[in-house]
């Protein structure tokens, strides 16, 4: 049976949720985003919010919208206007990550029993943001199982206009020995960027079957062929699946070599200022999408 207490962990609001059996741990950082900041399936950690940085540089495991990684100078053009988000990236003078991850996100609906637990999020935006000044809802749900968490995230267009937007996720996924791990991806096409990381082009690519982490610093976007990876650790492995046929993929490799943030995406950086990149949500509209991980421990 699955347990759900909110609780508070270093001054912060969160979601705990434990199964009586011991198997599965897992936290909801509510004033982070809503972030699923960890899951530990049998005492090992899965996903993981720790040796990572501070949630202020590694936006671990945040709800990435309504945009994705960053926006060339925070600039860009729809609908015949010019809009200008804030920088938060000050190093590059990007806006970087989206405007919920640091949203404090509402307890909406919790479900649990004896096989699995659902928890819901809610956010409604009702701020003229800097740059994107749209009304909008969030419904995010994470159903947890013995073995497995789907993240399912919905956006409805609240406003009277149309607005531009991706999606995306940025977990880390912690390994004993990242050198050791392997990704297994379906990709022929990588998008190749310049020195502050925007994107100039598509370029075909051949990855190995196996692709072995080893000393590879990753901070690259994929695009699959199909909307399904895997990730093997020492420890564990699991299988990452999209309910979009088409998947981007940044991989980053943080300070420390501890994790590996994997994060499922609708569409590139920049994607606002690249034509077909993004999508765009009329008044009244929904958008509905759902990343499932499924956990493989090694031992079991």
């Amino acid at each position: 049976m699955f347990e759900v207490n909110r609780v508070n962990k270093s001054g912060f609001d969160c979601v705990e949720i434990t199964d009586t059996d011991g198997q599965v741990y897992a936290i909801i950082n509510l004033d982070l985003g809503g972030s699923l900041q960890e899951l530990t399936i049998c005492g090992t950690e899965v996903i993981t919010g720790k040796n990572v940085g501070s949630y202020a540089k590694s936006y671990a495991s945040s709800i990435l919208f309504p945009f994705v990684n960053r926006i060339a100078n925070g600039r860009y053009d729809f609908e015949q206007k010019t809009y200008q988000l804030h920088c938060n990236n000050v190093a590059d003078g990007h806006a970087l990550h989206g405007l919920v991850f640091d949203r404090t996100f509402g307890l909406d609906h919790i479900s649990q029993n004896e096989n699995s637990c659902t928890v819901s999020l809610f956010y409604a935006e009702t701020e003229n943001r800097m740059g994107f000044p749209f009304r909008y809802e969030l419904q995010v749900k994470y159903s947890i199982k013995k073995r497995s968490v789907e993240v399912m995230v919905e956006v409805k267009n609240t406003d009277k206009y149309v607005f531009p937007f991706a999606l995306g996720w940025h977990p880390y996924f912690a390994s004993n020995n990242l050198n050791e791990s392997y990704l297994k991806m379906e990709c022929q096409r990588k998008i190749i960027t310049n020195s502050h990381s925007i994107p100039e082009r598509e370029e075909t690519v051949v990855l190995d079957k196996n692709l072995k982490i080893n000393q590879t610093e990753f901070d690259d976007c994929f695009v699959l062929d199909t909307n399904t990876l895997w990730f093997s650790t020492p420890d564990y492995k699991i299988k990452m699946t999209s309910s979009m046929g088409e998947m981007f993929v940044q991989l980053y490799t943080p300070q420390g070599r501890k994790a590996i943030a994997i994060e499922p995406q609708t569409g590139p950086a920049n994607c606002f200022n690249m034509p077909n990149k993004h999508k765009v949500l009329r008044p009244n509209e929904t958008f509905e999408i759902k990343w499932s991980v499924d956990v493989f421990l090694e031992n079991t």
